[in-house]
């Protein structure tokens, strides 16, 4: 009766135990066939009311069809189609846990797809599922959400890889598999910001009034006040939320520095706000950029992969720099310009550990001329 009230039959298997344990191999009891499932790679549900009993079971299964490779009967498969709205009744965290789970495995896009199909996706993500049939650009081939399930396939695939020429790419690996949040990790989460990237087209979408081309002006910024949303309805953690937005701001800005060329200010100015997230953003662009093939899209894909590639090094000889130490303070700022901690402060602190970054200032005497002249409005001699 205990096993028959259990989720799936390959739960449901138990041994005989019997003192003294002198047996090597225990009797195993498998009322419900579940070892034989397990075999044939067949997810079977212990009863037909098992969705009804706990709806979370809806989300196990995707788990467990992605961690353990089963495939779904017809069953299992009608059943998920008609009990998925009562995931409406299942708390925020539990949810998360089984799908980042999923996303744990390296061919996720898969599943999140079957999700969808399965009218899953639009009871826990309807923010994804709502951007279905949205049309793009010329420089894309598929709509919003298709191009997104793309992307993370893409994501996926790029970020297996066991080698690249990129320097630095152990180092991204070890830090992909860093937990950054219980048992999330920050390649889990990266596959999660995959599926929001692009969620503020749906509010963003326009059509050019000269010429009738589609813009999503601003869709990265709508997109981070959505993760705000998400975030809150799956209990993410501050952690994990500041790196979504960070993520989701900034998918596009590896892209950008390669339109306007690549140079160690903007590489610096990138790594500044992004930090070591930076390293996976630049990544992720390129999986967003092999995701667009529409006809509009003449790039160079190779020079644009070598671009990225240059992009991600860079942040991993930056690290081989000897750190150095700051050539004025707040205190300077204070002291000998009566200026007092704010925004302009902050800015003023950064522009100079730029120049220092670049190699413009070398001493404190040059820095506080740097800020003399920035403060005076004259363009900057450095």
């Amino acid at each position: 009766g205990d096993l028959r009230g259990r989720d799936f039959t390959i739960n449901a298997i138990a041994v005989r135990v019997v003192w003294p344990l002198l047996d090597p191999v225990l009797p195993i009891y498998d009322p419900l066939g579940g070892v034989r499932h397990l075999l044939e790679k067949q997810l079977q549900m212990c009863a037909p009311t098992a969705f009804t009993d706990d709806p979370l079971r809806i989300m196990r299964a995707f788990r467990f069809g992605a961690m353990l490779g089963m495939k779904f009967d017809e069953e299992l498969t009608s059943l998920i189609l008609r009990d998925s709205p009562l995931l409406a009744k299942v708390s925020g965290e539990r949810i998360r846990d089984e799908l980042f789970k999923m996303l744990s495995v390296p061919d996720s896009a898969v599943w999140v797809e079957t999700m969808s199909k399965l009218g899953v996706l639009g009871q826990i993500l309807p923010e994804l599922e709502n951007t279905r049939g949205v049309s793009q650009n010329g420089w894309h081939h598929l709509d919003v959400f298709d191009h997104t399930i793309e992307a993370l396939r893409c994501f996926e695939r790029l970020s297996e890889r066991r080698q690249t020429s990129i320097e630095g790419w152990k180092k991204l690996q070890t830090f992909l598999d860093e937990h950054i949040s219980g048992n999330r990790t920050y390649r889990q989460l990266f596959k999660f910001a995959c599926l929001l990237h692009d969620v503020g087209k749906l509010a963003c979408r326009k059509e050019r009034e000269n010429d009738g081309k589609i813009i999503f002006h601003g869709h990265e910024m709508e997109g981070v006040q959505i993760c705000k949303t998400v975030a809150e309805r799956f209990k993410l953690s501050t952690a994990e939320l500041n790196v979504l937005m960070i993520i989701v701001k900034n998918h596009m800005r590896p892209g950008v520095i390669l339109q306007e060329g690549l140079s160690d200010r903007r590489l610096f100015r990138y790594y500044s706000e992004t930090g070591r997230e930076g390293v996976g953003i630049a990544l992720m662009s390129l999986a967003d950029r092999q995701a667009a093939q529409g006809p509009e899209s003449h790039e160079d894909m190779d020079a644009f992969e070598k671009g990225i590639e240059s992009i991600m090094s860079d942040f991993y000889k930056q690290m081989e720099y000897a750190k150095q130490a700051p050539l004025i303070n707040g205190t300077d700022l204070m002291t000998t310009f009566s200026l007092q901690p704010g925004p302009k402060f902050r800015e003023i602190l950064e522009a100079v550990k730029e120049a220092q970054h670049l190699g413009q200032l070398n001493d404190k005497s040059a820095a506080m001329n740097f800020v003399s002249r920035l403060l005076s409005g004259r363009p900057s001699e450095a």
